[in-house]
């Protein structure tokens, strides 16, 4: 099964310029936030199979203009296909915007999902707009700042940071403790920006059993 996540940036090639041969095997498509939502719209028009989204931290005018003929898997689980889904939408808190989420609300917002991951059994995609917390489990509690995604960390002579050196950008460590804890084959997210950070060839991390991948601009997931 091929899905098509898209993130952050709208691609031209899924756009102006469409070509619908390109992207004729895929068999449905996620959206991790951040976009437009008549981008969404013209999706679900020009791909086989439904669009199923959660909303970034941007994504306010979606109130007034939810993106047509999706469907938002915003804290419920959804199948599909035999595949499990459930989304959490925004970032974390760094300025009150109301797409904005301190760890206390995201865990709060996990807590109210746990009947349905428990009635099905699990899930096998997560789908958030932030990514899980990748701090090495040596360096965390002892790291006051991040020095940044990719520099050596000054905690943990063996690791690599993992994190955002912004507040804006960094991960929900309730989000780790989810990976951890159920276990989902992926974990879907954007929000990094992975062109700005020259990561596209470090988009897949490992978080215990599940891999974790930054979906900025577009990516194929192959199940």
């Amino acid at each position: 099964m091929k899905i098509l996540v898209v993130s952050d940036h709208e691609e031209p090639i899924l756009h102006e310029f469409f070509d619908e041969d390109r992207w004729k095997d895929i068999d449905f498509t996620i959206s991790c936030g951040d976009l437009p939502p008549e981008f969404l719209s013209f999706l679900v028009t020009v791909l086989k199979g439904p669009l199923f989204y959660i909303r970034g931290n941007h994504d306010t005018i979606y109130n007034q203009r939810p993106p047509e003929g999706c469907t938002s898997i915003e804290g419920r689980v959804v199948t599909y296909r035999g595949l499990r889904l459930l989304g959490f939408e925004g970032s974390i808190y760094y300025g009150g915007e109301m797409l904005q989420y301190t760890e206390r609300e995201m865990r709060w917002k996990i807590l109210r999902a746990t009947p349905q991951i428990w009635k099905n059994r699990g899930i096998d995609i997560l789908v958030t707009h932030s990514p899980p917390l990748m701090c090495v489990g040596e360096s965390q509690g002892r790291c006051k700042s991040p020095v940044g995604i990719g520099k050596r960390c000054p905690e943990n002579e063996q690791g690599i940071c993992e994190e955002s050196k912004d507040l804006a950008h960094r991960g929900f460590k309730v989000l780790r403790e989810f990976d951890l804890k159920y276990k989902p084959k992926v974990h879907l997210h954007g929000h990094t920006h992975l062109d700005y950070l020259n990561r596209r060839k470090n988009r897949i991390k490992t978080l215990g059993d599940t891999k974790v991948i930054d979906c900025y601009g577009y990516y194929i997931l192959e199940l």
